[in-house]
């Protein structure tokens, strides 16, 4: 692998908020409260939060453009970038979404009342997912191989 260098994190108050507003979104379908705001804001200046590469950057700069996009960089992390920023902000924001309301609601519901209607859903989940997985090749995978080959080059550069 190659080594990675560490990005000043760029943690201003509207780009958390925007951050937590498209996150939350995009994992319960309602805007967050202000206590779920707060303890986003909070949970990023005390955590493991730092921009480890440019693909970080870029992927988290994807995925705040809406929640489609947080779609398509949770499932390209999800399989193959499992240790990136996106991931971590993603489980966060579901940490303090679980627990707090009326947000805590989306995930204790039961998802089927029937066996049937709950195969239905599954497949439909996974044949989503299958679709998500392929346009996030599409749109990420170009950009991670080329930040990489930047990011080698510079090094090499910088090394002679």
């Amino acid at each position: 692998m190659f080594p990675q260098t560490v990005v000043k994190s760029d943690l201003t108050d509207n780009k958390l908020i925007q951050e937590c507003m498209v996150f939350a979104f995009y994992l319960t379908g309602v805007k967050p409260t202000e206590y779920v705001i707060d303890k986003y804001k909070q949970g990023n200046q005390s955590g493991n939060f730092l921009i480890t590469s440019r693909f970080d950057n870029i992927l988290l700069k994807f995925a705040v453009f809406h929640p489609s996009a947080t779609r398509i960089a949770d499932t390209y992390s999800r399989i193959f970038y499992r240790n990136s920023l996106i991931q971590r902000k993603l489980i966060l924001i579901l940490a303090i979404l679980e627990c707090s309301s009326p947000a805590y609601k989306y995930f204790d519901k039961p998802e089927a009342s029937n066996k049937l209607s709950f195969v239905l859903k599954t497949f439909w989940v996974g044949i989503y997912f299958i679709f998500m997985f392929f346009a996030s090749l599409i749109f990420l995978l170009p950009l991670q191989i080329l930040t990489r080959i930047v990011e080698r080059f510079s090094q090499n550069r910088n090394t002679n």
